[in-house]
């Protein structure tokens, strides 16, 4: 058999030879590929802001009627008949707000999770310290509750041991309180259109967290408190009231606002998709990309927003 021929050699190397490497991509499209990725799965959470805020107004009403049958109670005087019923009444109004705070929970904790998934979604961290938040609470609750069940074996300081005990408690039950402040703080910075480092702190989530804390030490008062005077019992219904409007009213303003203040910043995100590098943009490597990406804290950069 004869050898190949030199064509037949040089057909082969041709077909050897690599095909033209691809041209190497630029910094635009992966910015546009980051945002398409950084944006996937964000959901509005206009409409259960919507509801949850009709649920926060029946509550400011409840807040209401609760600070008038207390304040009226206070009034007429602790010898008046009336004086007893409206605390009757009072008292038959927190079986309904023990069920309208389930329902209300449930609500408040789908608008939450949603709206701490969209976090990401727009560009930043949802954490808060949830785990410092936990640690400064229920330690300090569990100590109260082991100090109430112990006092009455220890005569000579169970007063006292039922005091500290009940504060203690109190203080345990402010965690659910300490969380939601802690997350509605995180929701309010990261949905700033500026850094959100610099994002002043909204001081209606914290009267709202101020709220709460009357709320919950006044009903623990009248819950774990005996003995009390007709006057008293007044005086802490009617912080019961007070506690409750500070909350709702603050939250029906901060809740929506929150909403739409998330929907900016992916309107925002999602109008600088086509802002770009100039056609003559030099190529860059993959790996340049990527070095990019990871040195930027804030993911990609939406108009200085």
């Amino acid at each position: 058999m004869a050898g190949t021929t030199p064509e037949s050699n040089k057909r082969k190397r041709r077909s050897a030879a690599p095909g033209p490497a691809p041209a190497p991509s630029r910094i635009r499209n992966a910015r546009q590929q980051k945002i398409v990725e950084t944006v996937s799965g964000y959901e509005s959470v206009v409409s259960n802001g919507a509801a949850l805020s009709v649920v926060l107004a029946v509550w400011a009403v409840t807040g209401a009627v609760f600070v008038l049958l207390a304040m009226a109670a206070m009034v007429v005087g602790p010898s008046a008949d009336s004086s007893e019923w409206l605390l009757r009444s009072y008292e038959s109004l927190t079986y309904g707000v023990a069920l309208l705070g389930l329902f209300t929970t449930v609500i408040a904790l789908v608008w939450a999770v949603q709206a701490s998934v969209n976090v990401p979604r727009i560009g930043r961290s949802a954490h808060f310290g949830q785990v410092p938040i936990v640690m400064r609470h229920l330690p300090i609750g569990i100590v109260g509750s082991v100090l109430v069940a112990l006092a009455p074996r220890v005569e000579v300081a169970e007063q006292l041991m039922r005091v500290l005990g009940g504060l203690a408690m109190i203080w345990g039950l402010l965690l659910p309180a300490a969380l939601g402040h802690g997350l509605l703080s995180m929701l309010w910075r990261s949905s700033a259109m500026g850094e959100s480092s610099k994002e002043k702190p909204n001081q209606e989530i914290t009267i709202w967290f101020v709220g709460l804390c009357i709320f919950v030490a006044a009903s623990a008062g009248r819950e774990f408190m005996s003995g009390m005077s007709v006057q008293a019992e007044a005086f802490l219904a009617f912080l019961t009231g007070l506690g409750i409007l500070l909350a709702a009213v603050t939250g029906f303003r901060f809740i929506p606002t929150i909403a739409e203040r998330q929907e900016a910043r992916m309107f925002a995100i999602l109008n600088s998709f086509g802002v770009d590098e100039s056609a003559d943009a030099s190529p860059v490597t993959a790996q340049q990309i990527q070095d990019a990406w990871a040195a930027s804290s804030e993911l990609f950069t939406v108009d200085g927003h």
